[in-house]
């Protein structure tokens, strides 16, 4: 997995501070600037979105928020906001279980839906098994989904591709918006173009991933 483009870490005393006291803690570099990115920002939800979505990347994903949890020493939510493939819901082996599409479609309360503990520190928002209806709640939906389920902890979001209507409502309403592109797969110029469809959409974008 290659590096994060995001800008060079802080200098200030508090940063060097998070950055000593975290070193030697078994995660990837990937993981130490994602981190740092959102502790730049203030940021307690980051939705990453998946410009060619592939299953084999799935466990990497799960690993990527255990590492999260590690650096910040709190429970992450995973949740898998790609409702069309399921890929990490399928990896953590929950197919069955209800999730972000029957609290999007007929409104099952959000703590409801939530999987404690599937990992160490690790808490999972499957992404259910029903299918969307009307898109057009999505944004207020989503943005009442993380005000429910995000208090004092980090909620990180798998989504899918840019043009996919729960990816965009979830750009709108994250802190912040990480661009995953993999490698060898997706072109120069879709890229390009879902960087700008997301900042239309309003996402605050962190950085951008070659997978």
């Amino acid at each position: 997995m290659n590096d994060l483009a995001v800008p060079s870490t802080d200098t200030t005393p508090s940063a060097e501070c998070r950055q000593t006291d975290t070193e030697k803690l078994p995660v990837s570099p990937v993981a130490r600037r994602i981190q740092d990115a959102l502790a730049r920002c203030g940021a307690t939800s980051l939705v990453c979105v998946q410009l060619d979505p592939l299953r084999d990347r799935a466990n990497r994903w799960v690993e990527l928020a255990e590492e999260l949890s590690t650096l910040r020493d709190e429970t992450v939510l995973l949740v898998d906001g790609d409702i069309r493939r399921r890929q990490l819901t399928a990896e953590l082996g929950l197919q069955g279980e209800a999730g972000l599409a029957e609290y999007l479609s007929i409104g099952r309360p959000a703590t409801s839906v939530v999987r404690p503990r599937v990992r160490p520190r690790l808490d999972l928002l499957p992404s259910g098994r029903g299918w969307l209806g009307d898109s057009k709640r999505l944004p207020a939906s989503i943005a009442e989904l993380l005000h429910r389920i995000g208090r004092h902890r980090l909620v990180l979001v798998m989504a899918g591709p840019p043009e996919d209507p729960v990816a965009k409502a979830f750009q709108q309403c994250c802190h912040a918006t990480l661009l995953i592109m993999s490698s060898g797969v997706t072109e120069r110029s879709r890229a390009e173009g879902a960087l700008h469809e997301s900042v239309r959409a309003g996402a605050r974008i962190a950085g951008a991933l070659v997978a």
